[in-house]
């Protein structure tokens, strides 16, 4: 490098020429602008580096948080299929609202098991013939754990379950030709007695309806639902098997 005043060989790390003292090149203007590219460079790794952490750490929870508030408002709307799909979307890393939302996920999956052993007892009516349509049934009980459903059709009482409850004089059983279920229909067999075969029969029946209050003891309805039940009816109409239950049972 040459100096432009002296004309002095100069090398070319030198700023100042060391014969007549002469400025060669900017250095402090250089060196400064040297510092901000180097500023700026850390300042677009520090950001891409928060992003990144924000999009892999805070971004998730925050949704997970939003999923969990927009769960239980369908819930209390009782659209129980979408709060069970939102519970669902909660993860672990969202420590406030995980566990609770696991605790909902259970309890709409008993209320989820009750209205499906509700489908299945309707269906199971229906193939035999009793009834036509859901709502000929009233009063409908369940109990998913003994896979047994209580109800009445133009005020009998009907029972479904695993096992036979017959009686042939009180509530005969019959074997279903769904999955194993029998039909135990407490309708007192009709008996003749001369002039006291009304009050006779009277009293048979209301023995026999004892007994099936009996049986709805270990039944309970207030999870049964209309939409649901249908859910589960279509579901079976659609594809010819009975609605799974969940896991836990």
């Amino acid at each position: 490098m040459v100096c432009p005043k002296c004309g002095a060989q100069l090398s070319d790390e030198m700023i100042f020429c060391n014969q007549c003292g002469e400025q060669i090149r900017p250095g402090g203007k250089r060196a400064w602008g040297k510092f901000i590219l180097l500023f700026i460079l850390f300042l677009v790794i520090a950001g891409v580096g928060a992003y990144t952490y924000y999009i892999r750490n805070v971004k998730p929870v925050q949704m997970s948080a939003e999923a969990f508030d927009q769960a239980h408002l369908y819930e209390n709307q009782n659209e129980y299929r979408k709060a069970f799909d939102y519970y669902s979307m909660v993860i672990p890393e969202d420590e406030q609202n995980f566990q609770s939302a696991q605790d909902r996920i259970a309890e709409l999956n008993v209320r989820f098991d009750a209205n499906k052993m509700a489908a299945i007892g309707y269906m199971v009516l229906k193939q035999a013939g009793y009834v036509n349509n859901r709502l000929e049934l009233t009063d409908i009980k369940v109990n998913v754990e003994q896979r047994k459903m209580t109800c009445r059709i133009d005020g009998i009482g009907f029972v479904i379950s695993r096992q036979s409850l017959d009686d042939a004089d009180y509530h005969p059983s019959i074997k279903s030709e769904t999955d194993d279920y029998y039909i135990t229909e407490f309708k007192a067999v009709f008996v003749e007695n001369g002039f006291l075969t009304s009050e006779l029969n009277s009293i048979r029946q209301d023995t026999s309806n004892t007994f099936f209050m009996i049986e709805e003891l270990s039944t309970k309805g207030e999870l049964v639902r209309d939409e649901l039940m249908e859910e589960y009816i279509d579901s079976y109409q659609n594809t010819g098997e009975l609605p799974l239950f969940s896991g836990n049972i």
